[in-house]
């Protein structure tokens, strides 16, 4: 066997037994004790769940997402289901990293699973019993793909789980599609960031009760008496919260590797997260030579900043590249969920000739990136920036369970931010603000868009006055 090949089999060989260490250092605190799991960990549990009882549907999971979501810990937390709660032994569980294996190995993950026929002297096909396959950042092999589709096909008795780059979700593999189930993993809620750091579980079916009232109410007054009726559970909730948690959250609570740290600290580390998504995730999508890569940063600074969102051709301009490099640039890192871009509500033309608003998937991104700069303030004005970014992240998670079926931003000065349409095909208007506010942007959209009501996010009480609702920002955030 070539020496490539022995080292490959010497790393599979030694999973099994450092699998174990590696993912406690992961899956646990210092202490040793577990980490709190999330709701993504329920839903592929089932999957596994299922597996176990002798189900062969969903025994291919996809996990995409940005950098620092925690996919590993989902990982990891998902191993020690296996071994401490099911008693699967080591040995049926391989788990490989694909980073160590294409960069440090230079091997292949098609060469690991034969590397893993080997040790177990039989073909995949061939072998008896559950199997599970762990895999994490899977896109560093650019054929994971047509690897993993080969295995779920030979064999009904192996779970995959795979974890990588939010770009894995747009693989256009057809085969890939009607086999594999897409687990996304979006940076945190609110009350994921409490249960994760402070150990507050939410209510029971609170956010979908929240959640269906603001978004398939037939009218504001409708919007409203349903949230009322909400408000002692909001409330019981809310008094458990420390003060100041919200304007944490803003800051720092939307990626689990940042809201234990000092912000300082976590920002640093953000900024180095953000600089290894272009030099390792973005280099998996496109090719990019050294000086368009060092101008990455400096594109997501420029959009961190901006007040208006900026043409393309303004972008070219500012940054020195061309407009088919520009778009290639935004392409990837709207695929690695570094920004959202929302398109500008209305018809097919205006979509295409008025630049989306690029939203950030993470408020701690564009938090990070204004403090570089010294520009992140202790004020409403940033927390109100970041409030907005907040409610960008959650539509996209309620488009992405299909609560929502569209996301717009409205173009034009005294507009307000957003307009979405729910599942019954009418739109809502959106407006953030962290403090009061009046109603003249909304007002100022409705002569834009026919929509069913408005509503505006902010500081002050649940109330309604004819079809605007006022929503505060503390009930908004439970959803």
């Amino acid at each position: 066997m070539p020496s490539e090949d022995n080292k490959l089999l010497e790393y599979v060989r030694n999973s099994f037994s450092s699998a174990e260490t590696i993912l406690g250092d992961i899956a646990r605190d210092s202490r040793g004790k577990p980490f709190v799991t999330r709701y993504a960990f329920l839903s592929i549990q089932k999957s596994l769940t299922d597996f176990l009882k002798g189900s062969r549907e969903n025994r291919w999971v996809i996990m995409p997402g940005l950098r620092g979501t925690g996919k590993t810990t989902l990982l990891a937390q998902l191993y020690f289901y296996l071994r401490e709660q099911k008693n699967v032994p080591p040995e049926r569980i391989l788990y490989l990293k694909a980073d160590d294996i294409v960069g440090l190995i230079q091997g292949t993950l098609y060469e690991a699973i034969k590397a893993f026929e080997i040790l177990n002297n039989s073909s995949i096909e061939e072998m008896e019993g559950n199997i599970y396959i762990l895999v994490d950042e899977v896109h560093y092999d650019k054929n994971w793909a047509l690897t993993l589709k080969s295995i779920y096909d030979k064999n009904p008795r192996v779970f995959m789980l795979a974890t990588g780059s939010a770009a894995i979700a747009f693989h256009k593999n057809p085969d890939v599609a009607r086999r594999a189930r897409i687990e996304r993993v979006f940076p945190l809620r609110f009350t994921e960031y409490e249960t994760l750091k402070n150990g507050i579980f939410p209510i029971a079916k609170l956010a979908q009760r929240i959640s269906a009232a603001i978004y398939l109410s037939r009218n504001a007054e409708d919007a409203y008496q349903q949230l009322k009726k909400a408000l002692p559970e909001v409330t019981a909730y809310w008094a458990k919260i420390k003060k100041g948690d919200i304007e944490r959250y803003l800051l720092n609570g939307s990626l689990p590797f940042t809201f234990n740290l000092p912000v300082e600290v976590a920002y640093t580390k953000v900024l180095e997260m953000i600089n290894t998504a272009i030099y390792k995730d973005i280099l998996c999508l496109d090719t990019f030579d050294s000086q368009t890569l060092k101008t990455f940063k400096k594109l997501i600074l420029f959009l961190s900043v901006a007040e208006e969102s900026p043409s393309l051709e303004k972008l070219s301009n500012h940054l020195g590249v061309s407009k088919g490099t520009l778009e290639k640039m935004m392409l990837a890192l709207e695929q690695c969920e570094i920004i959202d871009p929302i398109p500008s509500y209305g018809s097919l033309s205006a979509k295409l000739n008025k630049p989306p608003k690029y939203a950030f998937y993470s408020p701690t991104i564009k938090a990070a990136f204004l403090w570089s700069i010294g520009k992140l303030r202790n004020d409403h004005a940033s927390y109100g920036r970041l409030l907005e970014e907040v409610g960008a992240l959650y539509f996209a998670r309620a488009r992405a369970t299909n609560q929502l079926m569209d996301i717009g931003r409205i173009w034009g000065s005294g507009q307000a931010d957003y307009v979405v349409t729910a599942q019954d095909a009418k739109k809502i208007i959106f407006e953030f603000c962290f403090g009061t506010k009046d109603a003249s942007q909304v007002v100022n959209s409705f002569k834009l868009i026919k929509a069913k009501y408005g509503v505006i996010v902010s500081d002050g009480e649940l109330k309604v006055d004819g079809n605007i609702l006022w929503i505060p920002k503390y009930l908004f955030l439970l959803i």
